[in-house]
């Protein structure tokens, strides 16, 4: 039947044509949106490659082979030619008259020959009756070699030409003859920094000082070791190191500092030569341990400087007692023994003074080398009377006392810690051979 809606449903109104086109048309839409997204990625990300920091310019350093200073450098250099130089003789006669010849005087002959070191003294005594001269012997001081004498000859060398003032001392010596010395010595004067506290102490150093100008110029005077006063240091400065001797006179109580200490040990052991004069009197006799003065303070002073650095007094070394023979006494001058200081003079003439005044040396020998000596006996102001208006005159002859004796074996120190083998200046002088 026509027109029946037996099998009418919802679902026949629905075109299916009509949902198919309309499909298609989504479909064709969704892709060209998904073309249009995926080109509109790739030009964003092309114009974020296009925008990026050009890399950097890098630099290559070449390195070029060296250029030729001189013109002629790599040809070949010119030999000279050695020649062969030949000497003649030629023999001359002598002329002369024989009959102007004189006759050889045996006169003549004694009165050219070298005069001994040391005149014998003559003494006239008027009350003779048979006014005679007489003769007073005195001992005649030899040329005595010591056995362990340093060779120190450098012919080819000036050692003046080296006093660039790097060096306080350079010395040269004639093997065949000790008196014949070549170099410069810029002595200096150290001292500890306690020694200035005191108005006295300063005085004291003060003295010290004056004493080692007059030896500088006794230096100057007998040998030919141009010697001169460069300044003071103290036990702490780096200066220090470089003085190859090294006086000092203590009176007083010495309170080093365990630098000075630690520095004076460290000198000793590297070639250097303390000359320690300790001298007692009556205001300064103290040997108490906690408050040493003067020889004692000098004694304690040594033994905590070489303890600082693990050498121990009786163990290691010992104050030993140098014989006569030392070559410390015949370096330059001779001696037999060490001379009467200012103190043992002082009790000859006048008969006061301590009484314990030793007229002997002692040192300290370690490894054979001789690096410290000590003594009571106060040669400073043996030295500094030297010059001094009566001061050389001032004793009677028969004290046995010489100003000039006390500077020359001031002298004899000087030089044999110099030239000892192992000291600062041998050292010094074996970099330069």
């Amino acid at each position: 039947m026509t027109g029946s809606s037996r099998f009418a449903a919802p679902s026949g109104s629905v075109g299916l044509g009509k949902l198919l086109r309309r499909g298609q048309r989504g479909l064709w839409a969704g892709l060209a949106l998904a073309l249009a997204a995926h080109f509109l990625a790739a030009q964003w990300e092309r114009a974020g490659q296009e925008h990026r920091a050009a890399k950097p310019l890098t630099t290559k350093f070449v390195k070029r082979a060296p250029r030729l200073t001189k013109p002629l450098e790599m040809k070949k250099r010119p030999r000279p030619r050695q020649r062969v130089m030949r000497r003649k003789m030629v023999a001359v006669q002598a002329r002369g008259d024989r009959g102007q010849a004189t006759a050889v005087r045996p006169s003549r002959l004694s009165g050219s020959l070298a005069r001994p070191e040391v005149a014998v003294g003559r003494l006239v005594s008027l009350e003779a009756i048979a006014y005679e001269p007489q003769v007073a012997a005195q001992a005649v001081h030899t040329s005595k070699e010591a056995k362990s004498a340093v060779d120190m000859s450098l012919e080819m060398m000036d050692p003046q030409a080296l006093d660039t003032g790097q060096y306080h001392a350079m010395v040269i010596q004639d093997p065949r003859d000790k008196r014949s010395l070549r170099g410069f010595f810029h002595l200096a004067v150290a001292y500890p920094v306690s020694a200035l506290e005191w108005d006295y102490q300063r005085l004291e150093m003060a003295r010290s000082t004056g004493a080692m100008r007059r030896l500088i110029d006794r230096m100057n005077e007998w040998t030919g070791v141009r010697c001169d006063l460069r300044g003071r240091y103290t036990f702490e400065s780096p200066e220090f190191f470089r003085i190859p001797w090294v006086y000092l006179q203590i009176r007083f109580n010495m309170f080093p500092t365990l630098q000075e200490k630690a520095n004076l040990g460290q000198y000793l052991l590297s070639g250097g030569f303390y000359f320690a004069d300790g001298p007692k009197d009556m205001f300064h006799t103290s040997s108490d341990a906690r408050n040493p003065a003067g020889y004692y303070s000098q004694k304690r002073f040594i033994a905590d400087a070489l303890v600082a650095h693990g050498v121990v007094l009786g163990k290691d070394w010992d104050w030993e007692l140098l014989p006569n023979s030392h070559p410390l006494f015949h370096t330059y001058f001779d001696f037999d023994g060490p001379p009467p200081g200012y103190l043992m003079s002082s009790i000859t003439v006048w008969g006061w003074g301590t009484s314990d005044v030793s007229r002997d040396l002692r040192g300290i020998i370690l490894d054979g080398r001789l690096m410290c000596i000590l003594t009571n006996q106060n040669y400073n102001d043996a030295w500094v009377l030297w010059g001094v208006q009566g001061g050389a005159n001032f004793y009677p002859a028969l004290a046995g006392w010489d100003p000039t004796r006390q500077l020359q074996f001031g002298v004899n120190t000087i030089i044999f810690a110099l030239l000892q083998e192992g000291s600062i200046t041998r050292r010094l002088m074996d970099m330069v051979q």
